[in-house]
């Protein structure tokens, strides 16, 4: 693909992530991110960072905020006011694992890296999700387009001899309108040039091609980061504005804990049918 043929791609295929406090009534949102959904084994599944979904402090998980899929469906209130419609996410699964002491019986929460799913139940996997209007480096969507999904086919590994793109909404502002109306602004971006370096551990360390400006990257945590030829390798996750290094999460790192999720939905089905994830 071209460039405005991948920038037309990944606007159908990335799904904008808003979240809000667990706790109080929340009006604006606390925190954004990227998201995708991914066909898997008969399953759906929406894909994102773990620190967009979740607060962390000295490598803690707080969950004190909840997150929801915009759909850029617009639709009236019964405040007289539109919007766009939100999909809460439950049943967020986090890849961690955990160290238990024999002696004592403490358990403690490891981080296994930065990543986290869901197995999207019909509802979340079909509600009516299209794409805003854009105008990017020539290319033209328009509002109302449905959105799509990747599919396990196009997992691959990181390769030198690829390129790879990142795509999304950065620079967040609370803006308000003349109508008095205080709503949430955002400069769409895309990356490009990205090669591979090496791995480490369960990411994949990529060189951008000029320096990273760390604004131009906050909003594209959990965002695909696919190639050329449309093939996922794995989840935006950070940046490094001294080595101008992007860390990528292998989508292949995951697929065993997505296996190990899908299966224990399935052994915990009720018998004869099919069970309702949330």
């Amino acid at each position: 693909m071209k460039t405005k043929e991948l920038i037309a791609f990944f606007e159908h295929i990335r799904y904008q992530i808003v979240c809000y406090p667990a706790v109080g009534t929340p009006v604006l949102p606390a925190s954004v991110g990227s998201g995708f959904m991914l066909d898997y084994k008969g399953e759906t599944l929406f894909v994102t960072a773990d620190h967009v979904v979740n607060t962390h402090d000295k490598q803690v998980r707080r969950l004190d905020k909840y997150a929801a899929i915009q759909t850029n469906f617009i639709a009236l209130d019964e405040n007289g006011q539109y919007g766009s419609i939100l999909v809460t996410l439950g049943g967020i699964v986090f890849c961690t694992h955990f160290k238990v002491d024999m002696n004592t019986g403490q358990v403690t929460e490891l981080p296994l890296f930065d990543g986290a799913f869901v197995v999207m139940n019909d509802f979340q996997k079909n509600a009516k999700y299209v794409t805003n209007e854009i105008e990017l480096d020539g290319v033209h969507i328009n509002a109302g387009e449905s959105k799509t999904r990747l599919d396990e086919s196009c997992i691959c590994k990181a390769n030198p001899d690829d390129e790879y793109f990142a795509y999304g909404r950065v620079r967040f502002n609370y803006v308000q309108g003349s109508n008095g109306q205080i709503f949430l602004a955002s400069q769409l971006i895309y990356h490009d040039g990205l090669k591979y370096v090496h791995d480490e551990g369960n990411y994949y360390v990529l060189k951008y091609p000029k320096h990273v400006v760390v604004e131009d990257w906050k909003g594209l945590s959990g965002s695909p980061v696919i190639n050329h030829d449309g093939g996922l390798i794995g989840i935006a996750c950070a940046v490094n504005d001294v080595t101008d290094e992007i860390w990528v999460k292998k989508i292949q790192a995951m697929m065993p804990l997505f296996d190990a999720e899908i299966m224990t939905g399935k052994m915990n089905a009720p018998a004869g049918g099919n069970q309702d994830k949330a």
